[in-house]
Formats: structure tokens, sequence, C-alpha cells
């Protein structure tokens, strides 16, 4: 009987491990829910190749989290500026976006703030990245999944908070800037003067909000960002942002378009 038990502890063993190979293997891989995932104006794309892809151009190797952290340590200071403009967009965007599902809006206008949670999620870690900082922008909330996909690591669709409120990885040195600085504090003001209104009184100063701060990023981007961007790598990701940015304005003036 002895050597019947040492043979079924040794079955055991071997097939307990070969579980936990198969769990090891079987991570995302950028198919699936993020792939063929309808954008801000209702088209299909494969966001797994969305605004987070520049990074595959240098910035972060090959996609893998090992060469995610190196970034782009030698930008210079116009660069380096204009992605954290872009920072400062995509932080104010999803906290927006978040307060406005807080407030239980719905249909289209959910359906939109969704949309802008997670495109801005995608834009936020890739600029980190090329920024040199950490991927991870979950901070301390729950149900947000960060995920490595070809091209750069993206938040998955089931993101439901990103956690953008708090400042990593020596983001604050935004602030050195004046005009970043004041651009950080119009944003929290507004989003301070819409979380006192409620009902259809907050979705249209909200829409009309969305309309203004879209149109006012792709100003600065066409105006000031891109044209003294000299490092293609941060040319192409302000490229991809300007993209987002132009639908995400579509999509807000043709909401604010059905209030009138």
């Amino acid at each position: 009987m002895a050597p019947s038990k040492t043979l079924l502890a040794g079955a055991f063993v071997l097939a307990l491990a070969a579980c936990e190979n198969k769990n090891a293997t079987n991570t995302d891989s950028g198919s699936g829910t993020l792939a063929d995932t309808p954008n801000s104006t209702g088209d299909t794309e494969d966001r797994s190749r969305g605004v987070a892809a520049t990074i595959d151009n240098g910035a972060a190797g090959t996609g893998s989290t090992s060469n995610a952290g190196a970034g782009m340590p030698n930008l210079a200071e116009p660069d380096r500026k204009a992605l954290m403009a872009v920072l400062e967009v995509d932080r104010h965007e999803i906290e927006a976006a978040q307060a406005a599902l807080a407030k239980n809006v719905q249909g289209p206008v959910r359906e939109y703030a969704q949309t802008l949670r997670n495109d801005h999620s995608l834009n936020l870690d890739a600029t980190r990245i090329l920024l040199g900082r950490s991927g991870n922008t979950t901070g301390t909330g729950s149900g947000s999944e960060m995920s490595t996909v070809a091209g750069g690591t993206a938040a998955t669709a089931g993101n439901t908070d990103t956690g953008a409120g708090s400042m990593s990885h020596g983001e604050a040195d935004a602030t050195a800037h004046p005009d970043l600085a004041e651009m950080k504090r119009k944003h929290d003001a507004q989003r301070e003067q819409l979380a006192q209104l409620e009902g259809q009184a907050f979705e249209k100063a909200w829409i009309e909000a969305m309309v203004m701060g879209h149109q006012e990023a792709l100003t600065k981007l066409d105006s000031e960002l891109i044209p003294s961007a000299s490092d293609s790598r941060v040319r192409d990701h302000l490229q991809s942002t300007r993209a987002v940015i132009a639908a995400h304005l579509e999509t807000a003036r043709a909401l604010q378009q059905q209030r009138r």
C-alpha cells in the first residue's frame, strides 16, 4: 500500500504544478474586451492599439513591464512640459467623467462619460510611461485593472476608478510651470462648481464644460504643444492625443445640440 500512496501523492503534486503553470501563463495579451471597443463617435476600434500605442516606438521597449519604467529620461524641457500638460488634461477629464457617473447620469451622457474615463485613462498611462513614471493609474480605487498589451500598457474596458486625483512619481512638478499650475487651478474650480448642481442642470453645465475643455485642449495642442515637440515619440503621442480629444469634442457638441 505504501508504493500506491507514494504514486498518488506524486500525481497530485504534478497536477497541482500543471494548474499553477496554466494560471501563470493565462495573462491578458490585449485581445478580448479591450479590442473592438466603440469609441466616442460610435465607431469600432482596437483599443489595445489606441492612444497608448505610441509607447511602442522606443519609450517602453516592446511593451514589457520590465522596460516600462525606463521612459525617456533625456527629454527636452518643451517635450516634458507638453507631456505634463497632457497629464493634467487627462487627470481633469477622468475626474470630471467620474463625477458625472457619480451623479448617475443616464443614456448617451453616461456613455460619453464612460468613454472619457476609459480613453483618458489609456492616455494617462501612456503619458506616464513616456515620462519614465509608473504606468499604474489605479491609485487607491477598486475595480481598476491594468494589462500589458501589444504596444504598451492600457486600462481594461472594465475600469471603474483610475485614481487620477493622486499624483505619483513626481507629477506634482507640473506646478513648477505657471501656466500648468493655472490650468490645474481652473480645472479644479470647474469641477467644484459642477459638483453643486444636480439633475438636468448638472448635465447641461457638464456637457458645456466638456465642449469648452476639449476645445481649449485642442487649441493648446495645435498652437503650442505639438509645434514645440522635438522628440518624434512625444510628437506622435501628442498627435494621438489630439485625435482622441477631437473625437470627444465632436461627441460633446452633438450632445449639446440635442439639448437645444
